[in-house]
């Protein structure tokens, strides 16, 4: 009984490891999410990304200016178990910029976690755009 029962929750710890999601996870699909192009160039766009960001109260992990990428989460609510998002920025032209967010759920089976991409897209429609 007790190496049924072992079995079990080894089976039930191996399922739930490969349904969970990192801030690598999220930097690793670069090319997987959503993509707009936004007027303005690429050092302004970041910093405009970086204001949603904190409107949106996603917390910035990590950021490289260089290669042009942030990660963020927010954590666990009564809703979800948490999101990881990696947001790349990049130089498209020389007024223009092109932002792509990816947006995963710290545990895929989570129905109720938020696709954070339209929200972040959003808010940098209405702070770029609408200058």
């Amino acid at each position: 009984m007790k190496a049924v029962r072992l079995t079990f929750l080894m089976g039930l710890l191996s399922i739930s490891l490969q349904v969970c999601s990192t801030l690598g996870d999220a930097r690793l699909s670069e090319g997987d999410g959503v993509k707009r192009t936004y007027p303005g160039a690429v050092e302004a766009t970041w910093d405009t990304t970086m204001r949603v960001l904190s409107k949106l109260n996603l917390d910035v992990a990590s950021e490289n200016r260089a290669t042009g990428y942030i990660l963020a989460q927010r954590g666990m609510t009564a809703f979800s178990m948490g999101e990881n998002v990696a947001i790349f920025v990049r130089k498209k032209t020389e007024t223009s910029s092109e932002v792509e967010v990816v947006s995963k759920k710290a545990l895929a089976t989570n129905v109720f976690a938020p696709d954070w991409s339209e929200d972040i897209h959003k808010e940098l429609a209405a702070r770029i755009i609408a200058k």
